[in-house]
């Protein structure tokens, strides 16, 4: 019996996929601060995705109390603390930041739409 694949388990694999194209031509094109920053908001785009999705997972799977309980607030807070720690001592590119930390939140609308396609109208993909 196959287990099936989570929702966001597809839109990870579908954002590694391109941030690992757009990685590769950027290493070859931009600068290393560019490449590091990217690397680094993706990271935490995707640390903080995880987060939400355990936490709502949490709070629907029954036990409301304990989901709810600070963990918006403690993700917020540490993505606030690492977001300063690379302002202040890493290498800091903020277009490459900003790239990074926006390639999830255009990955989930690009794989909606996709699966919204496919179920809809039987189309092939």
């Amino acid at each position: 019996m196959m287990k099936k694949i989570e929702f966001y388990h597809k839109v990870l694999i579908l954002s590694l996929i391109f941030f690992l194209i757009l990685y590769t031509v950027c290493r070859l094109k931009c600068n290393t601060a560019f490449v590091k920053s990217m690397f680094v908001g993706y990271c935490v785009s995707m640390l903080n995705f995880l987060g939400l999705v355990f936490h709502i997972k949490k709070s629907f799977g029954g036990n409301i109390i304990r989901g709810v309980a600070g963990n918006s607030f403690f993700r917020f807070i540490l993505v606030g603390f690492v977001l300063y720690l690379w302002f202040k001592y890493g290498e800091l590119n903020i277009w490459g930041l900003l790239v990074g930390l926006t390639f999830l939140t255009i990955t989930i609308p690009i794989y909606t739409i996709y699966e919204n396609r496919r179920n809809s109208d039987g189309t092939s993909t």
